[in-house]
């Protein structure tokens, strides 16, 4: 007999093997469970099922028969409780007795970060001792994207750079705390509070981060190895792939601080996850950081058109595409080679290219405010943003990235009213009262041949 655990093969030596059960698993009447069947820790297995395969820890395997009873119903939420799970509303639990459908999920992957803010008054006078405010905080990409996002309501599974650390329970509690906020299906609370959620080989990055005049400039530590994030990421991956209750439907992938150091194969985490989930996945953005980057055009390439969108500041793609700052040439790579991208151009909004730009480019303007306080994580805000919206639309058409871009500004206008990247999170409501207030400024199409008009790209 040969188990399959988290998609690595383990031969037992056995001819014959019934079933492994996890600390606290339960399994309902009638259920079936196949030779080689694994179920983990506090699983709960419904009656009446046919279990096939590994059942991944804390799950819900929840594909219940249509002569299920009242008295189902009126267990399973003092069943959840029991378990530590949140407790789901009368509509949640119907559909996990009907078994009507999964809960389509964003896979979000990126750094989380301890980040120690240092504010000053005004300019940093070099060579002198400067009066700072230090405020002690959560960040990265990775955590920016998934707050975000669970607290719009979208179901949202994190794959973060944080260790089984004070600071990564503080990340993981955050989490945890918005998506009950949010009232996300119970499988995603029961993802997000799992012991396995943190990765034990790893410590949690730290940064610091000086936030001057509303500027941020960002310090942080380089990973001594990448190894061990991407052999979590590849267990975790393959276990979702396998749990019936979550659908992988959007994959946003950020900075991944341990790319550059994961030994002699180039970007391991971010090329693995590209591969395996193209086919699976509607949307698919990527918003690179300088591990990512630094590896070029060429290496890259032959990815870029996996995904819907890529999401690039003008520095760095200038730097990435090695083509010269002329704003007209790179937005003519970009069409010729059919890729759709965004742009931020900081104080000067963001624009963007779908495919090869005959339907002209979508420039978003900036958010013109005077309570801006902090700009670190408004291009991670901008990405969630974009990532909220696009879930939502039922292909990916032109007319459904203007959208996006509209939501995106105000998702990003609105980080740049607080301190840190991931620390005062807005709910739907405060980002819709938000909205209403800044509604002067609308979308423009560009033609091509006029982008070097706009503000920010010259």
């Amino acid at each position: 007999m040969i188990l399959q655990l988290c998609g690595t093969p383990y031969r037992t030596g056995l001819s014959k093997l019934g079933t492994v059960l996890g600390d606290a698993a339960e399994i309902g009447c009638s259920t079936v469970c196949n030779p080689g069947t694994t179920v983990g820790k506090g699983t709960l297995v419904y009656p009446g099922l046919l279990s096939v395969a590994t059942i991944p820890k804390k799950r819900l395997s929840r594909r219940l028969p249509s002569w299920s009873t009242a008295c189902n119903r009126i267990q399973l939420p003092k069943l959840l409780r029991k378990k530590g799970f949140e407790k789901p509303s009368e509509r949640a639990v119907g559909e996990m007795m009907d078994g009507t459908r999964a809960t389509n999920c964003v896979l979000v992957v990126g750094n989380a970060v301890a980040e120690d803010l240092l504010v000053v008054d005004g300019a940093v006078v070099r060579g002198s001792k400067n009066e700072i405010s230090r405020h002690s905080t959560i960040g990265g990409s990775g955590l920016n994207y998934a707050l975000r996002l669970t607290a719009s309501g979208v179901p949202t599974l994190p794959f973060l750079v944080a260790g089984n650390d004070s600071a990564g329970k503080r990340i993981q509690t955050a989490l945890s705390q918005a998506a009950s906020a949010a009232k996300l299906p119970p499988a995603v609370m029961a993802y997000v509070i799992a012991d396995d959620f943190l990765c034990e080989a790893i410590g949690t990055p730290k940064a610091t981060i000086l936030v001057e005049s509303g500027e941020s400039t960002i310090f942080y530590e380089r990973l001594s190895s990448g190894a061990e994030f991407h052999e979590f990421v590849v267990k975790k991956t393959e276990s979702l792939l396998l749990d019936e209750g979550l659908t992988i439907r959007g994959l946003l992938i950020g900075h991944i601080l341990p790319e550059s150091a994961s030994g002699s194969e180039p970007a391991p985490t971010t090329t693995y996850l590209v591969k395996r989930l193209s086919s699976r996945a509607k949307l698919m953005v990527g918003n690179f950081g300088r591990s990512q980057l630094s590896l070029g055009l060429n290496f890259w390439k032959p990815y870029l058109h996996m995904f819907s969108v890529m999401q690039f500041t003008l520095h760095d793609l200038r730097a990435f595409l090695g083509i010269g700052d002329d704003p007209e040439t790179v937005f003519r790579w970009l069409q010729s080679n059919g890729i759709t991208a965004v742009i931020t151009l900081g104080s000067g909004g963001a624009i963007a290219c779908f495919r090869d730009g005959r339907d002209g480019l979508i420039y978003a303007p900036p958010i013109v405010s005077e309570s801006v306080l902090d700009t670190t994580g408004a291009g991670d805000a901008f990405a969630a943003g974009l990532v909220a919206s696009l879930m939502s639309e039922a292909e990916f058409t032109f007319e459904g990235l203007c959208r996006a871009m509209t939501n995106a500004r105000i998702w990003a206008a609105h980080a740049c009213r607080r301190l840190g990247g991931a620390s005062e999170i807005p709910s739907r409501r405060e980002l819709q009262v938000f909205e209403e207030q800044f509604s002067e400024s609308e979308l423009r199409i560009v033609p091509a041949e006029k982008v070097g008009e706009i503000q920010g790209l010259r």
